[in-house]
């Protein structure tokens, strides 16, 4: 078959009559209520187009004498030459028009790609599912993979419905065989090129992985944390890529990494039960972890490695299939703070209690560029001394409504979903959420009252104080990082102890006895930073599905391990990241939904909120 681009294929699809723009799958799809191109005899010629008012009357008519010229060649071969020819000044400009409309709604707009790409990975077709099928380390050639066969049939009905097959039967007629095989063969030559370049990235990682370790473990080194530091972080981005692919040496591969990693996590943690995995480790580095254990530096080297570990047990794999319920009714959805947009920054600050315009326990000063760790020395003397280049840290108004609206509907017991978009600053707010409630605490012991707005208010209906519970905030793997760094970036040093929580239960027997007391924080400003699998590992050791989907109950093992689990303890607040990953009724969903009665407060954070049953919620 000559070769087809998708927007002369789908110009071509045009012949037929009716396809694909008064199909109403296609036209849920793209929102095009019909032939883009279509006009009315009486209409002036810049009016705009009825079914697509990007184009006006005159260019919709040059896009239909194009699309005729087109239809009237005398098979496809000529097709195709017209379609790549820049010859005559009106076919030009129609298929000028033509091509710009399919380039900026195809993707953008309609979002095809991503439609495609669910059906191939909904049929086992992803490029991943194919190297593994045939166990090679390169995408094969479509034809190897049978791809047609598997994927041609889904598509079809995924764009065009029962309106893509002959009648009654099942056979695809051809025209729209003949554009659902040219979306295939561009989608697969896309792949192609992705994996090209994530595989030429894969093989960079792993020399460069290479190099590192020889330079760490050669006789002599002495690898210091940061070094160290630096190796595992390489090879947790390239693990990442790894587990992507199936073939025996990847696989092969991956185990030796994971097995190297592990025995680094038993050195470090002295761990007499796996002398024998520790030992194949080079004497350079068992050596160096020793003396950073023994010297108090191995914590933050424990912490990388377990986040790298866990980036090899990808998260979301163990979801329980739960049948769908009712869509979502989403006319009545608002933004959540109508009644306090009347409100300017100075009446924020005063209904927060601050009318100095500062949050308690925040950085004064702050790095633009992010450039420098706020808690180490270094960081402390630039935020001092740097008055060129530092800038005030100041909340936006949009994040001081966020953080009073929190505190609303903490005190009047009710959980809350943060939706802002990508940067738009969560958190911030969420942080800047639990330095209230830690200065609320302290401001009601000396005042017998609350401050600002909520001076004549109760915490959840009752007298007293606000509990000297933690926080613990629960959030993917892979912004672990991420939120150490913000939180250091907005909380003074020393005003906050964080611990992270991560790995399986297994590895942290004595975590709640031996490193958590350590702090002298009141629990109050105390975070842990927990991350999903580690929770969700927690909640299957002391819990099991309840008689209704997504409910839980104590199972066998509740009593024995309750104590050794997050939910052996009590929490001011429970803040989820990434709350949209806990939509299904999953491992992790049911151990947030236990959760929810050991926290005074939840609060779930989501810059992509899924509505899609009523089984997302809070």
């Amino acid at each position: 078959m000559p070769t087809l681009s998708i927007s002369g294929a789908l110009l071509l699809l045009g012949t037929t009559e009716g396809l694909p723009w008064t199909v109403v799958t296609w036209q849920t799809l793209t929102g095009i209520p019909g032939v883009p191109w279509f006009t009315t005899a009486d209409a002036a010629e810049n009016a705009p187009a009825p079914n697509w008012n990007g184009w006006t009357t005159r260019k919709a008519k040059m896009v239909r004498a194009y699309a005729e010229s087109l239809w009237n060649c005398r098979n496809l071969d000529a097709q195709v030459k017209m379609l790549k020819s820049r010859d005559g000044e009106n076919q030009q400009a129609g298929r000028i028009a033509w091509r710009e409309f399919i380039d900026s709604n195809w993707t953008r707009v309609w979002k095809m790609p991503k439609v495609i790409d669910q059906v191939f990975k909904d049929s086992g077709c992803t490029p991943y599912d194919a190297m593994a099928e045939l166990d090679v380390k390169q995408l094969p050639h479509a034809d190897d993979f049978m791809l047609s066969a598997k994927v041609l049939r889904p598509l079809a009905t995924r764009l065009f419905g029962r309106d893509a097959f002959v009648k009654t039967s099942q056979t695809i007629k051809p025209q729209v065989r003949r554009f659902v095989e040219v979306v295939i063969a561009n989608t697969w030559n896309r792949y192609r090129r992705n994996s090209s370049l994530e595989m030429k990235k894969m093989e960079d990682g792993k020399a460069e992985i290479a190099t590192m370790w020889s330079e760490l473990s050669k006789p002599g080194a002495s690898p210091t944390v940061a070094q160290l530091k630096k190796y595992i972080a390489l090879v947790q981005r390239v693990m990442r890529i790894m587990t992507l692919y199936k073939d025996s040496g990847t696989l092969h591969e991956f185990q030796d990494k994971k097995r190297e990693l592990e025995a680094m996590l038993a050195s470090a943690r002295q761990d007499d039960t796996e002398q024998g995995l520790i030992e194949k480790l080079p004497k350079v580095i068992r050596d160096a972890l020793d003396k950073l254990a023994k010297e108090f530096q191995v914590r933050d080297i424990e912490r990388a490695l377990m986040a790298a570990l866990e980036t090899m047990s990808p998260e979301g794999e163990d979801q329980v299939e739960i049948p769908e319920g009712e869509a979502v009714d989403l006319s009545n959805w608002r933004e959540g703070v109508e009644d306090l947009r009347h409100l300017s920054e100075d009446q924020l600050w005063q209904q927060l209690g601050f009318e100095e315009r500062r949050l308690p326990f925040f950085q004064e000063w702050t790095d633009p560029e992010a450039g420098i760790e706020p808690w180490s020395e270094e960081g402390e003397e630039w935020l001092a001394t740097q008055v060129d280049y530092r800038r005030p840290l100041v909340p936006r108004w949009h994040q001081l409504v966020g953080i009073l609206r929190m505190l609303q509907r903490a005190f009047d017991n009710q959980p809350i979903m943060l939706m802002d978009g990508v940067g738009i600053g969560k958190t911030l707010q969420a942080i800047g959420f639990i330095v209230c409630l830690a200065y609320y605490r302290s401001y009601f012991n000396s005042h017998a009252r609350f401050p600002g707005h909520f001076r004549s208010k109760t915490w959840q209906g009752k007298a007293g104080n606000i509990p000297d519970f933690p926080v613990i905030i629960i959030c993917p793997v892979n912004l672990q990082d991420q939120w150490v760094r913000e939180m250091h970036r907005f909380l003074r040093k020393g005003t906050f102890d964080i611990f992270p929580y991560v790995g399986k239960l297994v590895t942290r027997s004595t975590w709640w006895k031996a490193g958590y007391p350590q702090s002298h924080q009141p629990a109050n400003r105390r975070i842990i930073l927990a991350v999903h699998s580690a929770v969700q590992d927690d909640g299957v050791a002391v819990f099991e599905e309840g008689d209704t989907p997504g409910s839980v109950k104590n199972n066998a093992t509740h009593a024995l391990y309750l104590n050794q689990t997050v939910f052996g303890y009590k929490y001011s607040v429970c803040i989820v990241d990434e709350a949209h990953q806990a939509r299904k009724h999953n491992k992790l969903h049911m151990a947030l939904r236990a959760m929810g009665s050991r926290s005074s407060m939840m609060v779930a954070l989501t810059a992509t909120p899924v509505t899609t049953n009523p089984q997302a919620r809070v």
